[in-house]
């Protein structure tokens, strides 16, 4: 006999997960990490204006716990001393970013870049695995 129960169960189980997932993206970042990220975006070439903004990004980021918004000021950081050619540097900011992401698919794109700026560095610097 056919029953609709384990579907209507998975569809739930289902729905929680989207729900707890959103939930806690919101948590993750806010309206002023999303400006400075959006300033910080108009600022690449310039890097003591990016760095300066991803200082304020990560103590921002650092009163209110947010995972997000920490990662985007260490990429800011990092990309700065890039810019600047301190490859050692970059790839320690890069790597505080890394160390912070909560894992979830909220940060999968910031992880992303930061993961791909540590390995350009990393080639810079003649490490070439």
């Amino acid at each position: 006999m056919y029953s609709p129960l384990p579907k209507f169960q998975t569809l739930c189980f289902l729905l929680l997960c989207l729900n707890f997932n959103v939930f806690q993206a919101q948590e993750l970042s806010d309206d002023v990490i999303d400006d400075f990220v959006a300033t910080a975006r108009k600022n690449t070439n310039n890097a003591d204006s990016l760095y300066a903004i991803g200082q304020r990004t990560v103590s921002y980021s650092k009163e209110r716990a947010m995972a997000l918004g920490l990662m985007e000021g260490y990429f800011m950081q990092g990309y700065s001393r890039y810019l600047k050619g301190q490859f050692d540097d970059a790839i320690a900011l890069f790597n505080k970013g890394i160390e912070v992401d909560p894992d979830t698919t909220a940060t999968y794109q910031t992880r992303y870049r930061l993961m791909k700026n540590k390995a350009v560095a990393l080639v810079r610097l003649g490490h070439r695995d």
